[in-house]
């Protein structure tokens, strides 16, 4: 089953021509999930061909402009569509406050159905599962408050667990034979072998094997929430706006430097890491620099390039 993650921007602030605002689209079963959407985000949605059709939520961290902007562009993009159907947008409080009366504004007409959910003031409980921000067939995006200076939240989304593996060898020994049954255990149904038993797909398959797990997190001072989000993620696109000649600055600015985003992911056991959102102010020739502490930290870490592409495999 295929997961890819597509950096459509990985500026901040302001957009510039290489270096888009931020934004990711996550492409799962063919299914799109965009988190944040800053201004311009329809360019390079459309040059990176994600599919607008399929696009199923727009999950928001914040209501900085870098981060929502793009959203009025995209909807008016979808809604040229014929019967794309519904569309999910997560995002903090005052989301609706914010978008609706923009639309309306602009009189732009939305012909599908837009569901509007606003996370909760409330703080989550600190143990337990994180909290759940939306939910399909496929995967569950749950969701963290960051420590920034407007509400931000941090988001986790986890592939739903996979069937265990199929043993052939137990199937066999229970008499059957190699062709649809085998499909049908596969598949999760029970089967009937010769002799008149039932063989059930727990009789022949392994314990179930966890789903991929991908974190965005964008923007926050460091925080122990961080590691919530973070913790053994395959992969996560994590914010590191300044270099760390800048700490005094992105402590200020309740944001993270690029060594502490290496060492916050190094420390929360995540296997890949995209850092993301660099400062404008910094030109191209400092992005070797920024690779170059974010690989102290492990070899798998390093900062992302907008238009990049992440095939995320299963660690299995």
């Amino acid at each position: 089953m295929s997961l890819d993650c597509i950096l459509l921007g990985s500026g901040g602030t302001v957009p510039r021509a290489d270096r888009p605002l931020s934004s990711l689209a996550l492409r799962l079963e063919g299914a799109v999930y965009l988190l944040d959407c800053g201004e311009g985000t329809q360019v390079p949605y459309a040059v990176h061909h994600v599919g607008v059709r399929n696009l199923r939520v727009v999950a928001l961290s914040h209501l900085h402009a870098d981060h929502v902007m793009g959203l009025p562009g995209l909807l008016a993009m979808r809604a040229l569509l014929e019967d794309p159907g519904p569309l999910t947008i997560v995002g903090p409080p005052g989301t609706q406050q914010w978008l609706v009366p923009m639309l309306r504004a602009m009189s732009m007409r939305i012909p599908f159905q837009l569901r509007l959910r606003e996370l909760p003031v409330a703080a989550p409980s600190r143990t337990g599962p994180l909290p759940i921000a939306y939910e399909d067939e496929l995967l569950t995006l749950r969701w963290l408050p960051l420590e920034h200076s407007v509400f931000c939240a941090g988001y986790r989304i986890e592939e739903h667990a996979r069937p265990g593996r199929f043993d052939p060898r137990r199937a066999l020994a229970r008499g059957l034979s190699a062709g649809p049954d085998f499909g049908r255990l596969q598949a999760g149904h029970a089967v009937t072998a010769p002799d008149g038993s039932s063989v059930a797909p727990g009789d022949v398959m392994g314990p179930p094997r966890p789903g991929r797990t991908v974190a965005f997190c964008t923007d926050t001072a460091p925080c122990k929430n961080l590691y919530r989000l973070l913790d053994d993620a395959d992969l996560a696109f994590i914010e590191a706006a300044f270099l760390p000649a800048h700490e005094e600055e992105a402590r200020r600015k309740q944001h993270l430097t690029v060594r502490d985003a290496a060492r916050i992911c190094s420390r929360a056991d995540v296997q890949r890491a995209v850092l993301t959102h660099l400062s404008p102010r910094y030109q191209d020739d400092v992005l070797p620099e920024a690779d170059a502490v974010a690989a102290s930290f492990s070899e798998h870490y390093r900062l992302g390039r907008s238009g990049e592409r992440f095939e995320l495999r299963y660690r299995d």
